[in-house]
This record gives structure tokens, sequence and C-alpha cells, in this order.
């Protein structure tokens, strides 16, 4: 099978007093991704909607409500990985490009390829990397497949950064990425509740709630 997945995170990797306290990742798992582009090109017409994208932490309520209900009904699996940075090692602490590629990349590869075990995976990004950050994302994402690739059929991938404002998968996850930090960094979990039940993949370090 092949597997499109969709990326995006919310909180920073930063530790001054003025970061975030929490870090969330998101994976988005669409079975069939035209038609979330769909529901959601819909959606948009419904509402009226005036901006280039859904976007969580500009969006009203009204519209948090409309798109995240969009996505609870949708034929779709989700993962997260929340970190409370409290708990990050000092070494991983100044080096926050290798801790930044291990959150997103790490426990989204082992959970995909034991779960759907894919015969390709198709990886798609906020275009928020650049340069030699980009290529060094994409070469562990390569190399993490190969290394769980060892009892498995090796996947073949792709990795693309674009940006959101044309890919309304990764405003989806977006939405989700924002509801998750609302909760945990917020202690607020109106958001989540709407979409808590299509969470597949959960991976947490230090006292997350789920």
């Amino acid at each position: 099978m092949h597997l499109n997945v969709y990326v995006d995170e919310s909180g920073d990797l930063g530790f001054k007093p003025k970061s975030s306290n929490t870090f969330i990742v998101v994976y988005l798992i669409p079975r069939n991704p035209w038609r979330l582009r769909k529901d959601l090109k819909r959606l948009r017409k419904k509402l009226n909607f005036k901006h280039n994208e859904f976007k969580f932490s500009r969006d009203s309520e009204k519209v948090r409500g409309e798109v995240l209900k969009k996505l609870r009904d949708g034929d779709l699996e989700i993962g997260v990985v929340a970190i409370e940075k409290s708990f990050v090692k000092q070494e991983l602490r100044e080096q926050p490009n290798i801790l930044y590629n291990y959150l997103v990349v790490n426990y989204m590869i082992n959970n995909l390829m034991s779960r759907y075990k894919p015969a390709s995976i198709s990886l798609t990004l906020d275009r928020c990397l650049s340069g030699s950050l980009k290529a060094a994302f994409d070469n562990y994402v390569s190399l993490k497949i190969a290394t769980r690739a060892r009892t498995l059929e090796f996947p073949s991938f792709s990795v693309e950064h674009i940006d959101s404002q044309i890919e309304p998968c990764l405003q989806a996850t977006d939405y989700i990425a924002g509801a998750c930090f609302r909760k945990f960094e917020h202690d607020d979990a109106q958001w989540y509740e709407l979409i808590k039940d299509k969470i597949q993949f959960k991976t947490s370090w230090g006292y997350i709630n789920w």
C-alpha cells in the first residue's frame, strides 16, 4: 500500500523563559487525500472563508469547530508526539536541529512501518526548513526507514517541503497540532476533544495527560 502522510508541529524547541513548555508533532494519514481536499474546499465555500488557508491560531472559534468536526468525521488517522520540554536532556537542548529531526521522524516512521507495512511513503511538510537543514532532515528520514526496514521490505519514499497555502491536508494537520497544543500547553481541551478518537498513535515525554 501507499501512504500519504502530512506533518506539522506546534510550540517551539527553545529553552528560554518565554519559550513554550510543550512541543507537539502531528502526522496525519488520510485514506484519500483528494477527498479531504475536496471536503475542505466545500467547507471554505460554506463558511464564505476569505483567508488563503485555514490556520488554527488565527481562525475564529466557529471556523475551528467546523474544521475539526470535518476531520473528526473524515476517513483518516492521526499520530501525535507530545513532549514536556523539561524532560529533554541537556545535550539535546544544545542541538535543536537534531532534536527536531528525531521527534518528527523517529516515532512516526516506526509506527507507520509497523502498522501499515507500506510499499511506499510520501511525506509532506510545511516549508519551514531550507538549505542544509532540509537536506539533513531528508537524509535522516532515509536513514530511519533503512534502519527500520531491516526485517521488512524497504519502501520507496519521497519528502516534500511545500507552502501550506497550496496544500489543504497540511492545513488540516496544522489544525490538529493547534488543538493538541491548546490542551497540553494551556489545559484547554475543547478542540482536542473533537478529534481525540482519531488519534491512533500517541507518544509522550513527561507527564502528558491524554
